[in-house]
């Protein structure tokens, strides 16, 4: 983006340069093509990507799910018909977590039932909940990562979801969101530690080599699983894989 003269401290480059990127952040360390990305369409266009839920006290309405008895959690659920809240009040919540790629993370439950004491609980986008999605957690203070999020739980605004029509996308997009080029990106338009939903709306969409990416995300969740299932706090652990 800048030009720099030999043995110079001084940049010099066109100010519309930083209009083209969201946000117009003065870069002066990215390159003369980065700007040239946003000329792509947005992530947005090809995926619905929210804010998720606030709860507002999460001791009285989060648990991890080995807190409580197992047959009172509604896992794997497709849609909110499929749930007694008489029996299983209890559903899988997406809260962020650590830095984690491709699978896991999924550790938390809300007390659904208590949903009308939430701050704010996304009644207007019922017809996403329980959706197969994307994830990311919220704070992030090193390298940006990014996972499936299986059919069955709701979100929290630490663990906003995107969603796509088709699985290929959807993988696609998380071979996108797991390179150090989206990492890059994002360190560029927001250097702080917290990635919001339109952050990742407006990162650049570019398809390239889409079926060999495909493949190697879907290696890659595939191994992720089975090591967020060998240990116990998964609630898909059937053994150590030792054993």
């Amino acid at each position: 983006m800048f030009n720099k003269a030999e043995d110079s401290i001084m940049f010099v480059t066109n100010e519309s340069n930083f209009n083209k990127i969201p946000g117009s952040p003065i870069a002066y360390w990215t390159s003369s093509s980065f700007a040239q990305n946003y000329l792509n369409p947005p992530l947005s266009t090809v995926s619905e990507i929210i804010t998720g839920m606030t709860i507002g006290d999460n001791n009285q309405y989060l648990r991890l799910w080995f807190e409580l008895i197992v047959d009172g959690i509604a896992f794997n659920k497709g849609t909110m018909k499929e749930i007694n809240l008489l029996e299983t009040k209890w559903i899988p919540y997406s809260k962020g977590g650590t830095r984690r790629n491709w699978y896991g993370n999924y550790e938390y439950v809300v007390n659904w039932g208590k949903k009308d004491n939430f701050n704010r609980s996304k009644t207007t986008l019922q017809h996403l909940y329980l959706r197969e999605a994307l994830t990311w957690p919220f704070i992030t203070s090193g390298t940006f990562s990014a996972r499936l999020l299986p059919k069955g739980s709701l979100w929290d605004v630490a663990g906003s979801p995107c969603f796509f029509k088709s699985t290929e996308e959807e993988y696609y997009v998380l071979g996108l969101l797991c390179s150090n080029v989206v990492d890059y990106i994002l360190k560029v338009v927001n250097p702080t530690i917290n990635v919001q939903a339109i952050d990742i709306a407006q990162l650049p969409y570019v398809e390239k080599e889409k079926g060999e990416v495909i493949d190697i995300v879907n290696v890659n969740i595939e191994m992720s699983k089975k090591d967020w299932d060998s240990f116990e706090t998964s609630w898909d652990f059937k053994k150590h894989p030792l054993i």
